[in-house]
């Protein structure tokens, strides 16, 4: 599969931000295909004119407009890797660090002397703060990386990793490397020893720790380095025990599991089970709730899923012609749908549409299925040319392309 030039960043799943990193010019072609790493990371604050918006999108779980269903409170959720656990008294003590800068330095006085749970909650309490942008002195996360203490810290952190023993310390361990982009031998050290004190142990994992670790081993698989194999096993335990409980996954939970199997590339009947299985149930509960950003995501995965496979696309291609059609019906489903969506989200549901469906001459199709893309793809492209400002280079040309893939241009 052609692998297009643009300089595609992987992506944070902090819905604060949008991608800047751009090119220095477009680069329009006839075949555009999405690097695989652009997804749910280097981003500039986005303000919103409308404060509630913003308050919904922090919410992961938002409620379109005209949702049929009675509207019960949303928990407090951080994105991308819910945490829900009630905190310790080492998470107390680690709240205390208002920055990455406080926390960093206070651990690398602290860790040959104190033990691998409270390191654990400093490394989780440093990834929440980067999740804020709250750098401190440290100005932001490449110098964090680059920092020698950091690697002191890991270097401390792999020689007791023996004692991550519970599947809140396994879980947090892996989220928080997944939230920093740590790297190194260390960090694959670290990783090989959870491989081997996780499976032991996995049913004792909750269904917010098993999505949680799998978005984990998804970000790190962006690395230079890599997962590694033992992080590949690791990922696919984790896997095939959330298939035994995905009834009993929260919807956030569902994509982020979704997207993290896609993005981690892994292979087999297994992972055709569980891919198939977790897009029926996002699509049960599409239209009562469900995020922007999970939507995009969702469409994102099915298009990596469909179009990487040597083997054979691993989801139902009815499965997923219904799942495409039923997304574009939710997103124009109430108007003002779309102006919840943030430029990437735009721009990759689209072209996550485009690229599963492919081209299709509007000219010669009169079926109610691709009208209804259609008219989704007509309603992108109009929310699109209001906000264009907001558009890097590249999510406008991933428009275009996405346009003229399914022919919009010649329709009525």
């Amino acid at each position: 599969m052609a692998v297009s030039d643009f300089a595609a960043l992987a992506v944070q799943l902090d819905p604060r931000f949008r991608y800047a990193a751009a090119p220095e010019h477009i680069v329009l072609q006839p075949q555009i295909t999405m690097t695989w790493s652009w997804m749910p990371v280097a981003y500039t604050r986005q303000d919103r004119s409308q404060p509630e918006l913003q308050v919904l999108k922090l919410q992961e779980l938002i409620r379109f407009e005209g949702s049929t269903e009675s509207k019960a409170p949303l928990p407090q959720v951080s994105l991308n890797g819910t945490e829900c656990d009630i905190a310790g008294p080492q998470e107390l003590a680690w709240e205390q660090h208002k920055d990455v800068g406080e926390v960093l330095s206070t651990l690398s006085q602290l860790a040959g002397t104190c033990e691998v749970a409270s390191l654990v909650s400093g490394l989780h309490r440093m990834a929440k703060l980067a999740e804020q942008d709250a750098y401190g002195a440290m100005g932001g996360l490449e110098n964090v990386l680059d920092d020698r203490r950091l690697e002191s810290v890991l270097s401390v952190l792999r020689s007791k990793a023996q004692g991550l023993t519970t599947s809140r310390a396994i879980m947090r361990t892996i989220w928080a490397f997944g939230k920093l982009g740590v790297r190194g031998s260390d960090v694959q050290g670290i990783i090989a020893q959870l491989a081997q004190t996780s499976p032991p142990i996995m049913k004792q994992f909750s269904c917010q720790e098993l999505s949680n670790t799998l978005w984990g081993l998804a970000r790190l698989s962006e690395s230079s380095c890599g997962l590694g194999p033992e992080g590949v096993q690791l990922a696919h335990v984790v896997m095939m025990q959330g298939t035994t409980r995905l009834a009993q996954f929260s919807t956030q939970c569902l994509t982020n599991s979704f997207w993290a199997v896609a993005k981690l590339g892994l292979k087999g009947k297994a992972v055709k089970t569980f891919c198939n299985e977790c897009l029926l149930y996002i699509e049960e509960v599409m239209f009562r709730e469900m995020s922007p950003q999970g939507l995009a995501n969702s469409l994102w995965a099915c298009a990596k899923l469909q179009s990487e496979s040597r083997a054979g696309a691993p989801l139902d291609k009815e499965a997923v012609t219904r799942f495409c059609r039923n997304a574009a019906c939710r997103t124009r489903a109430s108007q003002g749908n779309l102006e919840l969506f943030f430029p990437q989200e735009l721009s990759m549901a689209l072209w996550a549409m485009a690229k599963l469906i492919g081209r299709r001459p509007r000219s010669k199709s009169k079926d109610a299925f691709f009208e209804d893309i259609w008219s989704f793809a007509e309603s992108v492209a109009s929310e699109a040319a209001l906000r264009i400002c907001d558009f890097s280079p590249q999510g406008v040309s991933t428009i275009a392309w996405s346009l003229a893939t399914l022919d919009v241009m010649n329709g009525s």
